[in-house]
C-alpha cells in the first residue's frame, strides 16, 4: 500500500487496503468512498464478497501477487470468489518466482487466466553465499545460531523456523542473550506485524525470527544474513527464504542447519 501511494502521490488516485485484523465496518467505510486500487488479501476480499460490500463490476486490472502460494495454501476457494466477482472484461496479471507444480499451473492458467500469455524474466541470480551446518540437535542448533549471530558482520538478519512455538522460544532465546529481535508468525495480528517490520526496517531491532509468513513479499533493505534454523519444507520455500538477502544487487549470506 505504500509503495502504491508514493508512486500515485500526485495522481489524485485513492489506494485502500483490505486485509485482516480490523473491523469490517471500517474497510466498508472505506470501500463506499471507491477507491481507485485496492491491496487486500483473498480471505478479507471474500468476507466483503459475502456481505455485499464489494462491488467488481467495473474493475480493469486483476493482480494476483504469489498466487501459486495463494492456491497452495488452500485460498483458492476465496481466490475465485474474487476472480467471479470481476467483469470478464479485464486484464489480468500472476507474478511469481516459483510456479513448478503442475496442478496449480494448470488451475491458474484454465480457471483464472484463461488463454495467458506466459513471460518468462531470466535474470542473472544475485550473489548469495550458500553454507550448511550440520547440528546434532534443536540445542545444539541454539549454540551454532548464538555463535553465528555473534561472529557474523551483518545489518539486519532473519532467522526462519518451521513452527509458530519454534519462532517464539528463538525470539526468547535471543532475548535473553541481549540480542535486538522481533518475532513475525502466523499468530501475531496485523497490528503487531506492522509493528514490528517497521522497528526491524528503522533498525531497532537487528534480527527478526520468522516463519515462513515471511518468506515472500518482504523487501528490506539491509538484511545480510539468512539462517535457516529449520530446514524449508520445499524446495521453493527454500529459494523465497534465501531470496530475503542479496537483493537490489547486494551479496548476501544464507546459513542452514
Amino acid at each position: 500500500v505504500k509503495n502504491a501511494e508514493q508512486i500515485l502521490k500526485f495522481s489524485g488516485f485513492k489506494v485502500g487496503m483490505i486485509c485482516g485484523g480490523e473491523e469490517l465496518k471500517y474497510q466498508k467505510a472505506m470501500l463506499r468512498k471507491n477507491p481507485e486500487i485496492i491491496v487486500g488479501t483473498p480471505g478479507r476480499l471474500a468476507e466483503h464478497i459475502a456481505h455485499k460490500s464489494t462491488d467488481f463490476s467495473g474493475l480493469e486490472f486483476l493482480v494476483l501477487d504469489e498466487a501459486d502460494r495463494m492456491l497452495d495454501m488452500g485460498l483458492s476457494d476465496d481466490v475465485l470468489k474474487i476472480t467471479n466477482t470481476c467483469r470478464t472484461e479485464r486484464q489480468t496479471l500472476l507474478f511469481s518466482a516459483t510456479m513448478e507444480q503442475k496442478g496449480l499451473r494448470h488451475l491458474i492458467k484454465q480457471v483464472i487466466l484463461g488463454d495467458a500469455e506466459e513471460i518468462y524474466i531470466d535474470e542473472k541470480p544475485n550473489a548469495i553465499n550458500q553454507q550448511m551446518l550440520i547440528a546434532d540437535d534443536f540445542k545444539h542448533k541454539e549454540k551454532l545460531l548464538l555463535a553465528l549471530l555473534q561472529k557474523a558482520e551483518f545489518e539486519k538478519a532473519i532467522v526462519f523456523t518451521n513452527t509458530k512455538a519454534r519462532a517464539t522460544q528463538l525470539d526468547n532465546f535471543l532475548r535473553y542473550n541481549k540480542f535486538r529481535v522481533g518475532a513475525l508468525h502466523g499468530d501475531i495480528t496485523q497490528d503487531q506485524r506492522k509493528v514490528t517490520l517497521d522497528h526491524f526496517r528503522q533498525g531497532r531491532t537487528s534480527i527478526l525470527v520468522a516463519t515462513d509468513v515471511a518468506a515472500r513479499g518482504l523487501d528490506i533493505p539491509g538484511v545480510e544474513l539468512v539462517v535457516n534454523i529449520d530446514m524449508a519444507y520445499s524446495g521453493d520455500e527454500y529459494l523465497h527464504r534465501i531470496g530475503r538477502t542479496g537483493r537490489a544487487n547486494s551479496e548476501g549470506k544464507a546459513v542452514s542447519m
